[in-house]
């Protein structure tokens, strides 16, 4: 996995409390996957709407 992947992986797994988790990339990946499909929904919301 590219470092730089990592790296916005860790700064999206940041707690409320602001301390960094410690996941293994694997866990990081799921995260990654999972706010790239909140972001897709919301695009293609926005795009049904007209808004994009």
């Amino acid at each position: 996995m590219d470092d730089e992947l990592i790296s916005e992986a860790r700064k999206i797994a940041i707690d409320f409390n602001g301390v960094e988790q410690k996941l293994k990339p694997v866990h990081l990946q799921h995260r990654m996957r999972i706010g790239i499909n909140r972001a897709t929904k919301l695009y293609e919301q926005l795009k049904n709407e007209g808004l994009v």
